[in-house]
């Protein structure tokens, strides 16, 4: 089944890269624009409702408590890709007091319909070919994967890599690194591009620093179609920053609602579901708001957010034993639509 890709997600300091217009020829970004998605869409200003039944059963190949990071679907939200970590056994993080790691593979599910159940999660090919990827993330026209990866079970630092295919179905050729320019040393999470036809494209990421582990949400603009090439972005540039751990970045297909994950401050320890808006595409961001209905007391990041704006993908721990152990599954929120 080949169902074409518009947006995705990520964690750390955010980064938004814009994309030459060159490249919309090259990588097939001409389909989609930031007008036709203001048609027949779900108003910023209406409320979620949550659906509390999970999209998948907590346990998978037998593994209880399977753990997801990343979402990403394709337009008729009739594909999910997704980062799981399957394998039981944790990763010592050595002596730097730094968080154990897991072994991330990439996976995809399908369904007919969007009333319908996804099957089960398959592997995606050609791309699990490193000790742990997780949190992918495409262009508009499906042709081009970012995730998040590590490449040995060293616990080295975590580099974002793309990989691209003819059509928006098929095997991915072999993935490559982003440039320098993006992947410092330490660790670069949670990508998310934004890669509408008629305005500027970005990559939006978290970065956390090696010496410092702050994290940080960074942008840059994307130059050229080569990612690999120290020209292809502009300097990256962190988002606002505050006291607060903000990660997964997800921006809504008008490039005018950016959702992103926040720590709290607070004794409970969790992280919930944020918001920024702008008027027109060439505003900054601003107001961080809480977004209603689909927070819980335990973690909720964003995962990407349908064309029409109508329907938010997250990923949540709400339903397990505990804040710091719970893996995340993935649910589904709704807000009504307002225009025909």
């Amino acid at each position: 089944m080949s169902s074409r890709i518009r947006r995705g997600a990520v964690v750390g300091t955010i980064v938004a890269v814009p994309l030459c217009a060159a490249c919309a020829t090259i990588l097939g970004f001409d389909n989609y624009s930031s007008e036709s998605a203001g048609a027949g869409r779900c108003s910023a200003d209406g409320a979620f409702v949550l659906n509390p039944q999970p999209l998948f059963d907590n346990q998978v190949d037998g593994i209880v408590n399977a753990d997801r990071r990343g979402v990403y679907l394709s337009e008729d939200e009739n594909q999910i890709y997704f980062g799981m970590d399957t394998v039981p056994e944790k990763i010592d993080s050595g002596t730097d007091g730094g968080s154990t790691l897991l072994n991330w593979k990439l996976y995809v599910a399908t369904r007919g319909s969007r009333d319908q159940k996804f099957g089960t999660p398959q592997g995606i090919p050609g791309l699990n070919q490193f000790y742990s990827q997780r949190h992918p993330t495409f262009a508009n026209d499906g042709r081009m994967i970012l995730f998040s990866g590590q490449e040995s079970d060293k616990n080295d630092n975590h580099t974002l890599f793309y990989a691209t295919r003819d059509g928006d179905a098929g095997a991915f050729r072999p993935p490559q690194q982003l440039s320098d320019r993006i992947n410092e040393r330490g660790y670069n999470l949670d990508p998310f591009l934004y890669t509408p036809s008629d305005a500027g494209k970005e990559l939006w990421y978290v970065h956390i620093d090696d010496a410092s582990r702050s994290e940080t949400l960074r942008h840059a603009r994307i130059l050229n179609d080569d990612l690999t090439a120290s020209g292809s972005f502009e300097e990256p540039a962190v988002f606002n920053p505050t006291p607060n751990v903000e990660t997964t970045p997800v921006l809504s297909a008008d490039g005018l609602e950016l959702y992103f994950s926040r720590e709290e401050t607070d004794a409970s320890g969790n992280a919930n579901i944020w918001r920024m808006r702008r008027a027109t595409t060439a505003d900054t961001f601003a107001g961080r708001e809480k977004v209603e209905g689909v927070n819980s007391d335990f973690f909720d990041r964003p995962g990407w957010l349908s064309p029409d704006g109508c329907r938010l993908y997250l990923l949540s721990s709400r339903g397990t034993n505990s804040i710091t152990d719970g893996a995340l599954n993935i649910y589904v929120a709704e807000r009504p639509k307002t225009s025909p």
